[in-house]
């Protein structure tokens, strides 16, 4: 704090209780009482296990890091890859000395003339500005001036800049520029440092001249395939970065001592629910659809011996899984956490409506997740067809309703 005598102004100030929140949520997963939903809220309830529960082996939950932020990465890779594949482009290998390698520049059309002018408008004055357009055709003459060095700079680190940006190839494109410009600025100095010479105010001259040229620049199509070939080891690179953050951060899963809950959940009595008192929220699509399933399990006292609701956060169980709507991998909690008497652990994860057809991979990933798990585990995506409970565990899962196929079960046969 700038003025730590006064921090009991600061502490009243509502500038401090403001706070921005920028998602990238789907305008379809943005609910009406989002604001509600989403506000800071102390817990005002809480839920203890009940005692004498024998709880579940410890479960390894899964962890996405955020390991991509759209940038070139690793600038020494990237730096070693450009220059790889500007060698290969234009031709040129580690024995092109002595003006060799300029000669193969300029065969494949790069015009090595550092001469680069700009036109000004000399002995003219202007006074009227709103007609100044029309004016810059009768008044004064033009003359051609060499581009400074200072100016060369600055050009050539603003190019470097909007190369990056005008990308429009998936395989090319490099979304956060703003990290990524002085990368390239540096593995371009490199390269051409090494075709060149050491004089950078001739090769910002040549790489400018051409870069102007728009549409017949050599430049631009060799680094727009620079940027592709680099895409497999940028991936790998996320790939290897994202496993360790994921091994190292991954928490284990039990049920916990207890749970907190704030304002907006409300108690529904229950028999099995593995925490003293059960509360779920007030407010939220398919509670309905939950509320039959949960009114269905906890009648059977005699096959479960309790259920857990599963909430999101570190907490509870998460599965990932590869997002085919956003295209990236995600986390997925299944609502459901269930132990029945003959030993066996359930996971499962309700649907209804869009939500049964629309699954975006989770159904793949807790499939796979099951498999993993052993014999000693069930589960799958469960829905009512009718008055009957089904699941479904298959890889191989459509959902067509009034018409559900073999890979449909009777969830009553769990009990069996």
């Amino acid at each position: 704090m700038p003025e730590p005598d006064l921090k009991e102004d600061y502490k009243s100030s509502p500038n401090l209780r403001v706070g921005y929140l920028y998602t990238n949520y789907n305008r379809k997963d943005i609910t009406d009482n989002w604001i509600d939903k989403t506000q800071n809220k102390p817990a005002v309830y809480i839920s203890k296990r009940k005692k004498g529960i024998k709880n579940i082996p410890p479960l390894q939950s899964a962890y996405v890091s955020r390991v991509d932020y759209g940038d070139l990465s690793n600038s020494a890779k990237f730096q070693a890859s450009f220059i790889k594949s500007m060698n290969d482009i234009f031709g040129i290998d580690k024995d092109d000395i002595f003006g060799k390698a300029e000669k193969k520049l300029a065969k494949k059309g790069f015009d090595l003339d550092s001469s680069i002018t700009n036109q000004i408008i000399v002995d003219a004055q202007f006074e009227d500005y709103d007609r100044i357009n029309f004016e810059f055709q009768k008044k004064g003459h033009d003359v051609s001036l060499e581009m400074s060095q200072n100016d060369v700079e600055k050009t050539f680190n603003y190019l470097c800049f909007q190369l990056l940006k005008e990308q429009t190839e998936d395989r090319a494109k490099i979304t956060n520029i703003a990290r990524s410009w002085s990368p390239l600025k540096s593995a371009i100095r490199v390269w051409f440092k090494s075709v060149l010479g050491e004089n950078s105010d001739y090769y910002y001259r040549v790489f400018i001249k051409d870069i102007q040229k728009d549409a017949s620049s050599v430049f631009r199509p060799a680094l727009t395939q620079a940027l592709k070939n680099y895409r497999p080891i940028l991936e790998k690179i996320l790939a290897e970065r994202a496993k360790k953050s994921e091994e190292k951060e991954a928490p284990i899963f039990t049920i916990q001592e207890s749970y907190s809950y704030t304002e907006d959940y409300e108690n529904l009595p229950t028999t099995l629910n593995v925490l003293e008192n059960f509360y779920i929220r007030k407010d939220y699509d398919g509670k309905p659809n939950e509320v039959e399933f949960i009114n269905y399990i906890d009648s059977k006292r005699n096959k479960i011996d309790w259920w857990f609701k599963q909430e999101i956060g570190q907490e509870y169980f998460a599965i990932k899984y590869f997002n085919t709507a956003d295209q990236k991998f995600s986390l997925f909690y299944p609502d459901w956490i269930i132990k029945f008497k003959d030993g066996k652990i359930g996971i499962f994860d309700t649907k209804s409506g869009r939500t049964a057809t629309d699954t975006e991979g989770r159904v793949l990933a807790l499939a796979e997740k099951l498999k993993e798990l052993g014999k000693n585990f069930v589960g799958g995506i469960v829905l009512k067809e009718g008055s009957i409970w089904h699941y479904n565990d298959s890889k191989d899962y459509k959902y067509i309703p009034g018409n559900l196929d073999k890979n449909w079960k009777k969830f009553e046969d769990l009990f069996d």
